[in-house]
């Protein structure tokens, strides 16, 4: 089954001053369409972390916490109308290369994305009844029975950090010839609406809808070299 179209051109530029230094920028659109799993998968059920029925609390005023509290039963759904996702995205970068085996680069990013393919999570749902309400369903006691949680197009994000990348390589020595690489990136900023029309929430190092972006994350290697024999650790 087709599920849409989009158009995603890109422009980038270039720009070496000198040899040892490269600028470069870019400009352009993307896309990600919904999986077979998204659109297909046949219902599963599952649990929530432990989680506190508003409705319980508000019926019982001598209802605590604990009370009210459980691990709910939810039916996940696949959506065969799910539509692709959709971004905006722009880079500058720079990388320098003062002498063969020596490169520094280091890259700002910045991205937008629209018709999120996600899940809300239990937490999200519990804490906007008003908004979601309709996605949970109840026995004939009003107790929590199961939790829908569906694939829909929903909400936006926005997201923006540093790549960084260091590179030295040739250095000799009585025990071999050494190089050292380094590649991670630094997440400045995610913030991203649970729902269409949801305030932005940050969910840098912060779980929302069972989702997290990590703020730094890298690669180290390590390269050893002698006659015939090399070795990497990483």
């Amino acid at each position: 089954q087709v599920s849409g179209g989009a158009a995603s051109p890109k422009l980038g530029l270039k720009y070496v001053p000198m040899p040892e230094l490269l600028l470069r920028a870019s400009v352009g659109k993307g896309f990600r369409a919904p999986s077979l799993s998204d659109l297909y998968r046949p219902v599963t059920e599952g649990s929530s972390a432990t989680l506190v029925d508003p409705v319980c609390l508000a019926a019982d005023p001598d209802a605590t916490v604990t009370d009210c509290a459980d691990i709910w039963t939810t039916l996940n759904y696949s959506n065969a109308k799910l539509k692709p996702e959709k971004s905006r995205q722009f880079s500058l970068g720079v990388v320098f290369e003062p002498k063969p085996g020596i490169s520094v680069n280091l890259d700002y990013w910045n991205i937008e994305k629209s018709n999120l393919i996600s899940t809300l999570g239990v937490d999200v749902i519990l804490g906007n009844l008003a908004k979601y309400g309709s996605l949970v369903r109840r026995d004939e006691d009003d107790v929590i029975d199961t939790i829908d949680l569906v694939k829909e197009n929903r909400g936006k994000q926005r997201i923006s950090g540093l790549d960084l990348g260091l590179k030295f390589s040739g250095l000799k020595t009585a025990l071999g010839e050494f190089g050292v690489r380094l590649n991670g990136t630094l997440t400045l900023k995610s913030q991203q609406q649970t729902g269409n029309g949801d305030p932005f929430v940050s969910n840098l190092g912060v779980f929302i809808n069972d989702g997290v972006v990590q703020r730094w994350r890298h690669s180290l290697a390590l390269d050893w070299e002698h006659g015939p024999f090399s070795a990497t650790l990483s």
